[in-house]
């Protein structure tokens, strides 16, 4: 996907194994997991999120209704 330039600029799981991570790490892309709920029913498609994985917190900005 990096060479191919549609690199998506975060990644947000509920669990990540090593392998994942490994990849999201060589590739440049921003991996946020373990949230206290289950991300398929926190964020909904049309979200605009913030990330910010340092401190491990993702932000609904605006919710597409």
């Amino acid at each position: 996907m990096a060479a191919r330039g549609i690199v998506p600029r975060a990644q947000i799981f509920n669990r990540v194994n090593p392998i994942i991570a490994q990849g999201a790490a060589f590739a440049g892309v921003t991996l946020v997991d373990r949230f206290a709920g289950d991300v398929t029913s926190l964020f909904h498609t049309g979200d605009t999120l913030r990330v910010d994985a340092a401190a491990g917190v993702v932000e609904i900005l605006n919710r597409d209704t």
